[in-house]
């Protein structure tokens, strides 16, 4: 899947009719760019099986080592979660997927929030309270639904994004005499207003 079609896509930018097949490649190429330069812009990591820094909105793999916080509420880096494939609190940090698994049965998710709660009958008791990466959390993450706003955002970027392709390099141009300066940023500004909702917890908003 992708966070837009090519056809949705397409509706977003001028000149290509829907029928239209020959820069269907260029059209997902550019889908694929804007979901990880917006997806990386609101903190969202490398997942586990894609390419080196490969990043996206929606839900995919993640391996996460993370320092113990203690207590029985463990805050996620990336969310929503779909499901929790499997924790080790492992103070050793050998992690061989069994001597300190959680068991599943021990903890409930606030998916939305990105949150894993011991319960109070879990055999576990609390996590680790140390700042090493003790807890392995294996966890898929990110929206299988993705936002209609998330949606929109994406495709003003892929609309940026094939705009500026004859742009590449230059900081202006002469138009009719008139000399008009193309702008530096990656994301243009409405879009971070957009996403700003979606950013994730401890992402600065630069």
């Amino acid at each position: 899947m992708a966070v837009l079609t090519t056809a949705e896509a397409k509706t977003f930018l001028r000149g290509i009719a829907s029928g239209s097949s020959s820069q269907d490649t260029l059209i997902d190429t550019l889908v694929t760019r804007a979901d990880q330069v917006l997806s990386r812009w609101c903190g969202y990591p490398a997942y586990t099986d894609g390419a080196a820094g490969a990043t996206t909105f929606e839900d995919q793999s993640y391996t996460l080592y993370m320092s113990g916080p203690g207590g029985r509420s463990l805050k996620l880096p990336v969310y929503p979660i779909s499901s929790v494939t499997s924790i080790e609190d492992d103070s050793t940090e050998a992690f061989d997927g069994s001597t300190y698994l959680v068991a599943s049965g021990d903890y409930t998710t606030r998916k939305s929030e990105g949150v894993v709660l011991l319960t109070p009958t879990s055999v576990h008791g609390e996590w680790s309270d140390t700042s090493s990466p003790v807890l392995k959390v294996v966890v898929v993450a990110g929206w299988s639904t993705v936002p209609e706003q998330l949606k929109q955002a994406c495709g003003e970027m892929v609309k940026h994004l094939w705009e500026m392709r004859e742009k590449s390099g230059e900081q202006s141009r002469s138009q009719q005499g008139i000399s008009v300066s193309y702008r530096d940023e990656q994301i243009p500004p409405h879009l971070r207003a957009i996403l700003s909702p979606y950013r994730l917890r401890g992402v600065w908003f630069g």
